[in-house]
Formats: C-alpha cells, structure tokens, sequence
C-alpha cells in the first residue's frame, strides 16, 4: 500500500554515509522532497532547533551517540522547537537490548532490521495519525510516547496512575480467561528466528537499493514508452495514406495513451508509490500496442547505460528477500508490541477519520450576532478669534 506522505518534513540523523544516503533517497521516493541530514546527535539537534519537522528518524547505535541522545537533546533540553515530534529509530539485533533505554528517552517507534521501504512508509505514516498523536506524554520529568502502551496480562502491578483500577480488572479477567482455557491447547506457531546482525543489515541495503533501482528502471521504462507513443504518433500522421482504416478516433486512442505516460511519470516525480504499485505499472508498460512496442524497444536497446540497469536487478531474489522480511517482520514490533496489522488499522482509521471530518473538527462556531447600527459621530470644528483664541 502506498501512503500519502507528501508536504511531511523530516530529519535523518545518521554516521554512516551510506546509510544516511539511501534513506535520504528513499524519503524522496516516498514523496518527501527535501529531507535534511545531519551527521552526528549534536549535528542533528542544531538543524533540529533551526527547521521545522514532521518526524526525526534515526538509529539506536550504542546507546549513547545515537537516537537515544537526540531523544534526550529533543524531549527535555529547553531550546527544543518540538519536544513531542515523532522520532523513529531502526535497530538492529545486536542493538536491541537498548530498547528500553530508547523508550525511557522518548523515542516513538522503532524498526527492526531487516525492513524494506514499505515498513519505513507504513511507520512515518503511523506516526502521523491522531491516535499515535494522542499517546504523547508530556510531564515534568518526561515527554514521549506512553510508556504503557504494550499491556502485559502476566503484569499484576503496581497500579499507581488514575484508571489504572481498570487495567487491574482487566488484568484479572484475562488471568481468569487463561486458566479456564482448554486442557490441550493447539502448539502455537513457531515464530521465524530473527536473522544475525550482519545478514539483517545486509539483507536491509540489498533491499532498499534494489527498490531504489527497480524504481529508477520502471522511470526509464516510462519515459521510453512515452517517447515511443509519440514517435508512433508522429509515423502514423506522416504514412496516413497506407492506414487509412484508421479513423480520427484510433488517432485520439493514442493521443489519451500518450497523455497516460505523463500522468504516470508526474506520479513518480511526486513520490509515494508503494513497491507493488511499481510492480504494477511495469506490468502495465509490457501491454502497450505493437505499433509502439516496436519504437520502444529500439529504443531500450539504445540506451547502454539502461540496459546495464537492468541486468544489475535480480528480481527473483528481489522477491525471495522481501517475503523472508515480511515474514520477520509479522511479528510484534519490538518497541510497541504491536503487529503491522495493528499499524496498518491505525492508518486506515486515520484517513477514514480525515476524510469524514469526525475528530478534527470541534463544536461549531455560535452564529454571528445582529450589530447594532453605530450612531454617526459628531464632528467637531475648532473656531479661533482673530488674536488666535480658541472660541469654547
């Protein structure tokens, strides 16, 4: 699914150059024109101060010199422009045990590796919504997302917090629920073994630069077809006496085919298509009549620079790679606990929400009162005496 992105701004703060390139790269394909970068957490929380951004994302590195510092330069240090915005963190399996340590500091949401560029679309969208909105916590001592979000049954208390009887309640019941569960439960379903460090990050840029160049392929593609309607076009006004069965309409079809490959590559210039989409449209540019396949694929076979392009994307291992990452990332996110299900519901509310007007709208304004006519004021003119006096 594809998310509408577009108008967001964002910051990715990030050491590693490669890294902070390709999801600059993949901010833009998204739909995000001019994301800022920043190289260190110091680095970051200045253009932070000096910019005014939708999300943050960023990276749990060691603890200290990563997202988990710029959580606490943003949520606390009184310069902040923004200490509620959303700040998304990707980790890794060797990092994941400074979890805790980025949700204490107030991180948002956070991504395990290996990802694909459709979790990082589906996250910042997430954050976007009036739900995920409306778990932020501003205290005296801490500000970030709720803390409570993921609600343990196992979890007996304390219970300090107003409502917090109610969670105890439903604790209990779902205690009670389980020990009247059958005897001889199914077995449950073994979760997939998370990949090591090295493969997952591995696994993560192979995917996110094979989306980078399939996205940079099907462009191509679209811009050839474009130009072999045209050049189709063109031979067809100037051999007209040889297809004149051909009326004005078959004339027009062609026009409106042509007019379909700008609105496709005005998409793409936008941002915002999902992989599957771009799947999709490729699919789309392989039905074109004959008469411009054949101006197409001259020119394909032009362009080297193209072809080499194409050769470089395996995309059955392509495929094969973003169904073992689906496959992980079923599970439940390691800093919310929720499942992409979970998210994917959230968003979808959201926009429902939006488009209805419901939840953002407050009570209606009380109508105009009738003015009362205003009395036309008097004029005053001052008088003087020839000595220059004011006559009272």
């Amino acid at each position: 699914m594809s998310y509408n992105l577009k108008g967001l701004t964002g910051l990715v703060v990030s050491d590693h150059d490669s890294n902070r390139r390709m999801l600059t790269n993949i901010l833009k394909v998204l739909g995000i024109k001019s994301p800022e970068i920043a190289t260190d957490v110091v680095m970051g929380f200045r253009i932070f101060r000096e910019g005014k951004f939708d999300f943050v994302l960023s990276e749990i590195k060691d603890g200290r010199n990563d997202v988990v510092a710029l959580a606490d330069f943003i949520r606390k240090d009184e310069r902040s422009p923004n200490p509620v915005v959303p700040i998304i963190s990707t980790v890794g399996p060797a990092t994941k045990h400074y979890v805790e340590a980025a949700r204490n500091a107030g991180v948002t949401e956070m991504i395990m590796a290996p990802y694909t560029v459709s979790d990082i679309g589906q996250m910042i969208a997430y954050v976007m919504t009036e739900s995920s909105k409306r778990q932020q916590v501003k205290s005296g001592k801490y500000t970030g997302p709720d803390r409570r979000r993921v609600q343990d049954p196992n979890y007996t208390g304390p219970f300090r917090r107003e409502g917090d009887e109610l969670i105890r309640q439903s604790v209990e019941r779902a205690q009670a629920m389980q020990k009247q569960a059958v005897k001889q439960p199914p077995p449950p379903t073994a979760e997939p073994e998370w990949l090591p460090e090295e493969e997952s990050q591995d696994l993560t840029k192979m995917l996110l630069e094979n989306y980078l160049k399939h996205h940079e392929i099907v462009f191509s593609k679209l811009k050839f077809a474009q130009e072999a309607t045209k050049q189709s076009l063109d031979h067809i006004r100037k051999t007209y006496e040889d297809v004149k069965n051909r009326d004005a309409t078959n004339i027009l079809e062609f026009k409106n085919f042509d007019k379909m490959w700008e609105e496709i590559i005005h998409m793409f210039v936008q941002g915002g298509l999902s992989e599957d989409e771009i799947f999709k449209i490729e699919d789309v540019i392989t039905t074109i009549p004959p008469d411009i396949k054949e101006h197409y694929n001259t020119l394909t076979a032009q362009d080297k620079t193209f072809m080499t392009l194409v050769e470089s994307l395996n995309v059955s291992a392509y495929k094969k790679a973003k169904n073992k990452v689906a496959e992980l990332q079923a599970q439940p996110n390691v800093m919310s606990g929720m499942s992409k299900s979970d998210y994917q519901e959230a968003i979808e509310k959201d926009i429902e929400q939006k488009k209805s007007g419901s939840g953002s709208q407050g009570s209606a304004p009380p109508p105009p009162q009738d003015k009362k006519p205003e009395k036309p004021r008097e004029e005053k003119v001052l008088r003087y005496d020839a000595s220059g006096k004011l006559i009272t």
